[in-house]
């Protein structure tokens, strides 16, 4: 059974020459080599030795959330939920300049590690490990004063600062979940905090909703990296910019931001047909719901219900929309696609589908054609028929 003693060990002097060890010897394919940590369990427990090699698979996975993970340390839940580096930049930018802040439900430190950079940081988490992990890893570069608490947060932590951040916990139950009644510290302390100081910003799941009479002046803004939509942050007093809005942000991994602000569910102009280009809706906008405010400024109608294919007979270059230009529109039908593919030698294939119940992959192997031309076919509902739209990528600059 793994104790605080063995974490404290782990990231004690200890421990370090092991882990450099392991990463060295790290396989191509991520597989430390096995006689070697044969060779670590006669030195050292079966739980030490889990310990090492678990802390040198998750450095290697953090790569995709940190530029150099090598020496900092992570569990497992940590790891999945905290912030990368580069989101974690952008929204540590809104908070004052050398000033003292908090971050409470810090976790490793993905978001106090770029708060840390702007003044000084108390963060607190109620769970020792990883407030120890938290510890270690502001001590790799925080340029500030910090103090790391090993304690659940109430609101006197946010009594002596300009701002505070926090993440509340999504797993409380056992099971992640977009319920806020769910979360842990919950809606009440929550707004117990914001009484005692309004500067704040509250990190919550992508797909959770909120009710706007119960987060009064409230900017709901969506963050998008590495493809994907990341986090919601509902941003309060001083740092809410855009208050009873929704902004969809996307953050390059440079760290600059193309943002799209907007009320939400406003209505789509169905189409009748499909137009000269189909425009792809970044997540971010859609999980916003601002699909509806994006089409209106740029006079798109909706290919489907929800707004993530949209359509015009004009191009236009927007940085939250894909713009592909349409090639034919066929019936969907894998025979008559299969032949199509033939006809026009494609060989590079992407599949996207919304609104329609099947296998991308699947379909790509049954229609894809000997050539060296290139295609996007997208699969979705017309007007009660299910259409193949045969497009182009398009430059987006």
């Amino acid at each position: 059974m793994r104790s605080v003693e063995d974490y404290q060990w782990l990231t004690s002097e200890a421990a370090q020459p092991l882990l450099a060890e392991l990463q060295q010897k790290l396989s191509a394919a991520g597989q430390v080599d096995v006689r070697l940590a044969a060779s670590l369990r006669k030195s050292h427990s079966a739980t030490r030795t889990h310990l090492l090699l678990e802390q040198v698979e998750l450095r290697r996975r953090a790569r995709d959330k940190f530029a150099d993970p090598s020496e900092m340390f992570f569990t497992r839940n940590g790891l999945e939920q905290c912030t990368d580096e580069v989101l974690a930049r952008y929204k540590a930018a809104r908070f004052p300049q050398d000033q003292p802040v908090a971050d409470l439900c810090c976790g490793i430190g993905g978001d106090a590690l770029a708060l840390a950079a702007r003044g000084a940081l108390t963060a607190w988490d109620a769970d020792p490990v990883t407030a120890l992990f938290a510890r270690c890893n502001l001590n790799l570069t925080a340029r500030n004063q910090f103090e790391v608490k090993a304690s659940k947060a109430d609101a006197s932590a946010v009594l002596n600062v300009a701002a505070w951040h926090i993440d509340p916990d999504r797993r409380a139950t056992g099971e992640r979940t977009i319920e806020l009644n769910d979360y842990e510290p919950g809606p009440e302390l929550l707004q117990q905090l914001l009484r005692t100081n309004p500067n704040a910003a509250v990190k919550i799941a992508p797909a959770a909703e909120v009710h706007a009479a119960e987060w009064l002046a409230c900017e709901r803004q969506w963050l998008g990296s590495r493809g994907e939509c990341r986090q919601q942050v509902l941003w309060f007093g001083e740092l809410a910019l855009h208050p009873q809005e929704h902004v969809a942000s996307v953050v390059s991994a440079s760290g600059e931001a193309n943002s799209f602000i907007g009320k939400p569910n406003l209505s789509l102009i169905p189409a009748a047909s499909i137009h000269s280009y189909l425009y792809e809706l970044d997540a971010t906008v859609l999980a916003a719901h601002l699909a509806g405010a994006i089409a209106a400024e740029h006079q798109l109608s909706a290919i489907t219900a929800g707004g993530g294919y949209l359509t015009a007979d004009h191009f236009m270059q927007q940085p939250l929309l894909t713009p592909f230009r349409v090639r034919d529109v066929l019936p969907y039908d894998l025979r008559k696609l299969k032949s199509y593919c033939r006809e026009h030698r494609l060989g590079q294939l992407e599949i996207k589908k919304r609104g329609v119940e099947l296998q991308p992959h699947f379909v790509r192997r049954q229609i894809i054609a000997d050539g060296d031309d290139a295609a996007v076919i997208f699969i979705t509902p017309l007007a009660d028929n299910v259409k193949a739209i045969v497009a182009e990528r398009m430059p987006n600059n």
